[in-house]
């Protein structure tokens, strides 16, 4: 019975946009209608409309959607719209780690590193630049290219954390975990033993380099 009330309330959503497809109050409660009757989706699609109409309704669009996200974990168009909206309000973590969440998902990995290149860029603006922030960026990088397989790549994030002496502990972990999912990287290696070495465990650094 219930589900037959959600769908008669998305019809009539859906005759309210197709009379005024302008109205983005009707394209978010079409979202939120969608997403209760299990179809994430198209409800990202709402959403998104609503955001291109009416950008003012982000704090409820963010809300839908982290919504959505905990009810859909698997769908990265949630995460990705997320990241999105995040970037534009100036949330640059959220949006980085909305970003993460979409490549663990299985997104299309281009858009989503352009993305955080972005939000990178606009850390470094910032003036003076945080570094814990730009490390921070660097760090889920990092773990975006490990999730991807491209461990040369997350190599190079690495040393860009490295530089800032920021997040040791949190880099050490990560660099083990790349290690050993890719136990051949010359790259990974080197730079979990540059970490060893800054940190005063020079044996450990030492085996790295064997």
């Amino acid at each position: 019975v219930r589900r037959e009330a959600i769908g008669r309330g998305r019809e009539r959503r859906e005759a309210v946009v197709s009379r005024d497809p302008r109205c983005a109050r009707a394209h978010l409660e079409l979202g939120r209608g969608r997403a209760r009757l299990g179809d994430p989706k198209k409800a990202v699609m709402a959403f998104s409309r609503a955001a291109e109409i009416a950008p003012e309704l982000r704090g409820s669009l963010l809300d839908s959607l982290d919504q959505l996200a905990r009810e859909h974990p698997g769908e990265p168009t949630a995460h990705l719209l997320c990241a999105t909206l995040n970037e534009r309000e100036g949330r640059i973590l959220p949006a980085a780690e909305a970003a993460l969440a979409a490549i663990s998902c299985g997104a299309e990995p281009e858009p989503v590193l352009q993305s955080l290149q972005r939000l990178r860029l606009a850390v470094q603006r910032q003036n003076p630049t945080p570094a814990t922030s730009l490390s921070r960026i660097d760090l889920i990088t990092f773990r975006a290219f490990r999730l991807m397989g491209r461990p040369s790549e997350a190599a190079k994030a690495s040393r860009q954390i490295l530089a800032t002496g920021e997040l040791r502990g949190e880099l050490t972990l990560e660099l083990n975990l790349l290690v050993g999912e890719h136990p051949r990287s010359v790259e990974a290696r080197l730079c979990r033993a540059e970490l060893a070495m800054t940190a005063g465990a020079a044996d450990e650094g030492l085996r790295d380099l064997q």
